[in-house]
């Protein structure tokens, strides 16, 4: 098949092979570009990387249209609710031996069952429609580093993507932005990924679902976890022996209390950067304070020496 020659600024691209049909806008900017990113990469190459990890499902919450969508369809839901309690009313203030509310048998084919009968599909869909969006507004947002994964990749790719499909990942937009599969990493293992040797140490084979490129690198989540945990108890009898050994030397009770108080404030802290849970707060508050029990024992004990 003979290649299609190249479309003015205004027209639509449309590459036919005899599988796919593809049709993209054609801007201005991109028929600027000599290697054509949007023809080489584009939407195939993107959706090939970002299902080639969880880290990289980055998507818009639409938090906004969300509320507004729900609120059109209550409204719509109010007024046909108002139309029935006249309905009701206006039965309910006939001539004796008509009118009336007392059965569905009786009013079946009347205006008013005809009026329940459209409001089902209504309830059904605003039920069906704010149970899914409750869902996704339960759903905690997206951390930094996954949002840079993504922007990264455009700024590697730059062109690959029309530019305004890529404005769902914009600053504007990093607080209604979530992950398909959440899996919260701490602070600390956050920081010891940024190290590249340390992400070398768990790279895995590469894979057909995984993307061949200099700019992405996969690595094991269970080895990386394994190796969190282990410096996370390398650093905890760091912090209980280093102190110990510190107040057997120190006399003056000043210094060593002065000792046990910052220890324990960098514990609090270390450890604040060590854990992922909502309830972080009380669970190192409840270490810290074990963490102070111990030293302050021994430092009663080397007073009383």
């Amino acid at each position: 098949m003979e290649a299609p020659s190249r479309p003015s600024f205004d027209a639509e691209r449309t590459i036919t092979s005899s599988t796919t049909t593809i049709s993209n806008p054609t801007p201005s900017v991109l028929e600027k570009q000599p290697d054509e990113p949007w023809k080489t990469h584009g939407y195939p190459e993107l959706t090939r990387w970002m299902a080639s990890s969880n880290d990289f499902l980055v998507l818009r919450r639409f938090s906004q249209v969300g509320v507004r969508l729900t609120l059109k369809l209550q409204d719509e839901l109010v007024r046909m609710e108002e139309q029935l309690r006249q309905m009701d009313d206006f039965a309910s203030n006939q001539p004796e031996r008509r009118g009336g509310s007392g059965s569905y048998r009786l009013d079946e084919g009347s205006p008013r069952d005809k009026l329940l009968e459209e409001m089902a599909p209504r309830l059904r869909e605003y039920y069906d429609f704010v149970n899914a969006f409750s869902q996704i507004k339960s759903r905690p947002g997206a951390q930094n580093f996954q949002i840079l994964h993504v922007r990264n990749w455009f700024d590697n790719h730059h062109d690959a993507i029309y530019e305004p499909e890529r404005e769902f990942v914009a600053e504007q937009n990093d607080g209604d932005l979530i992950t398909l599969v959440d899996k919260p990493k701490s602070l600390l293992r956050q920081f010891l990924q940024r190290f590249t040797g340390t992400v070398r140490l768990f790279r895995v084979r590469q894979r057909a679902d995984r993307i061949r490129s200099s700019t992405t690198r996969y690595y094991s989540d269970r080895w990386f976890d394994t190796f969190t945990s282990a410096v996370i108890i390398a650093g905890g009898l760091v912090m209980l022996f280093v102190p110990i050994w510190w107040l057997n030397s120190v006399v003056e009770n000043s210094k060593r209390l002065g000792i046990n108080t910052g220890f324990v404030f960098l514990f609090a802290v270390l450890l604040f950067g060590a854990t992922t849970n909502a309830t972080k707060g009380f669970e190192v508050l409840a270490a810290t304070a074990a963490y102070a029990a111990v030293l302050m024992v021994y430092l009663q004990n080397g007073s009383s020496s």
